[in-house]
């Protein structure tokens, strides 16, 4: 690692210098959350809602000399536990993570983490749910802990005890790529975003090798395993195929299919095919200088009003709008 990345892990932040002259004081910055009440806790809710305005990964390193209340997530999250310690407060359990720790935690669990000092160095990683495609499951064991956990996760299914911990301290090659991970972080250059994302996969199938026992905790049925292969073949398709066909090539009922994905996501076959059309016409977008009426048909998407429509109800602007502020340079 180099001298400019470890001076930068370990410099104060102007938050910290704050947190020195007020001690024992909470942020300013907690003013401006929302709360939430979760099953009779008033908490404060994590929306990093700038963190993850561009990307579909954020990444923070947390405030030392401070606690951190109870609160909620509105997206998965990685705690890394870069360097000493640090004591977390999950769901009533009190859990010490020490260097080369690990913790992932889904969705609406509450959670808080106590005081900080020098030393601790704590790196949270926060995941939206769109970065777990149901094709990035597929390489995974199914029969896994860490597989099954993160299939909940985007099938939207809470489990009973929603975290799960690592310890890599054995496992140098970790370390190695969370410090390039790092590097890509703070002296970002050219599709370091992209590089990024593919070091999070990696780190994954690193946690997937050296899971315990300890974690065996999560159940998957047939039901799940039949949505992910479900879910599956509509990315494959970039949601262009319809009910019957995906049921023709799964071999599956459409009565089945309809009732499999309502129980287990919540959503109907029209909701999560429009999903994906739209997740390949926002890649398409950025990726590509082709017209927005050739993506849209590119898609599967005919209706014009109907396009547009959807894409600013599910990414808050414009299919242009997004072009203008995303498109990479073409060569």
């Amino acid at each position: 690692m180099s001298k400019l990345l470890q001076q930068k892990i370990f410099q104060t932040t102007d938050s910290e210098e704050w947190h020195l002259r007020n001690k024992n004081k909470l942020s300013p910055f907690y003013k401006t959350l929302k709360t939430k009440n979760y099953h009779g806790h008033q908490v404060f809710f994590f929306d990093f809602v700038n963190t993850l305005k561009e990307n579909k990964i954020g990444m923070i390193r947390e405030t030392r000399y401070t606690t951190i209340p109870p609160h909620l997530h509105k997206d998965m999250e990685m705690n890394y536990i870069y360097s000493g310690k640090c004591t977390f407060f999950i769901n009533g359990r009190k859990i010490t993570l020490r260097k080369g720790d690990v913790c992932i935690l889904d969705t609406d669990v509450i959670n808080s983490a106590a005081y900080k000092g020098t030393k601790d160095i704590v790196f949270n990683i926060m995941f939206k749910k769109e970065y777990f495609s149901s094709n990035f499951l597929s390489q995974f064991n199914g029969s896994d802990t860490l597989s099954r956990f993160l299939l909940n996760a985007i099938i939207g299914k809470q489990s009973s005890d929603n975290f799960l911990i690592f310890h890599t301290e054995n496992t140098k090659k970790f370390a190695q790529i969370f410090d390039m991970l790092l590097e890509e972080h703070y002296f970002p250059k050219s599709n370091s975003i992209n590089i990024i994302e593919n070091y999070c996969s990696i780190l994954f199938f690193y946690l997937s090798r050296i899971i315990g026992d300890d974690n065996q905790n999560l159940i998957v049925n047939t039901a799940d395993k039949n949505v992910l292969q479900i879910l599956q073949t509509i990315e494959k398709k970039d949601g262009n195929c319809s009910l019957n066909e995906v049921a023709k090539e799964l071999h599956f009922s459409v009565s089945t299919i309809y009732k499999l994905l309502k129980e287990v996501t919540g959503k109907n076959f029209s909701q999560i095919k429009i999903e994906t059309q739209l997740k390949r016409a926002k890649f398409l977008l950025s990726e590509t200088s082709l017209p927005i009426t050739e993506i849209m048909l590119n898609v599967g998407i005919k209706n014009t009003t109907f396009f547009y429509s959807k894409f600013y109800e599910k990414f808050g602007e414009t299919p242009k709008q997004f072009r203008q502020k995303n498109q990479h340079l073409q060569i």
